[in-house]
């Protein structure tokens, strides 16, 4: 039998259904998920079947279930999806940084920013230290989509956070999930 443990693109994956649904853009289609997020088909297919398995999404329907994904983005993922830091680089702001959370955070002044560290960052992209993305695609996924950002960046903060930035992430986060009920 063969593990069907969660995977890092399934927490991109749930939190893209969310944010669709937030913006009530209507039911998906795994090829319109997989285009989305860089994935292939079968992919996006399979990580929304172990979504719903995982307690996530219902086994029919593109519904998150809201209080499972806190818990996973709280307390799952800065566990089984640790942050793995690189050198600095050019990329994508994630975590405090991020401008979707801009004001949320105290930051130091001057501070450096922690990027997603990524293969082609666009032109004129921050310089910081770089943190492994949770998946490849996340920063690409990010740039159209700011309640997708925003999600995945405060997935980092618990990732990569101290006690305080985790505590207001928490709170960010219960504030956007509730949004759908």
């Amino acid at each position: 039998m063969r593990s069907e443990n969660l995977k890092p693109q399934d927490v991109l994956v749930v939190c893209k259904v969310f944010s669709r649904r937030l913006l009530r853009a209507g039911d998906y289609t795994y090829s319109g998920l997989a285009e989305d997020l860089s994935l292939s088909t079968s992919t996006a297919h399979e990580s929304v079947e172990r979504c719903r398995r995982a307690g996530l999404m219902p086994h029919a329907g593109w519904v998150v279930h809201t209080k499972t994904l806190r818990d996973l983005v709280v307390h799952a993922v800065p566990r089984v999806f640790y942050a793995v830091f690189g050198p600095v680089t050019e990329g994508t702001p994630t975590s405090s940084h991020a401008p979707v959370l801009v004001g949320k955070f105290k930051l130091v002044p001057g501070a450096s920013p922690l990027v997603w560290r990524e293969d082609g960052a666009p032109q004129g992209s921050p310089r910081g230290e770089s943190v492994e993305p949770i998946y490849p695609t996340v920063p690409a996924a990010c740039r159209s989509d700011n309640i997708l950002y925003e999600l995945m960046a405060l997935a980092d903060v618990m990732r990569v956070g101290g006690a305080a930035e985790r505590a207001i992430a928490v709170d960010i986060l219960e504030r956007r999930l509730a949004t759908i009920r």
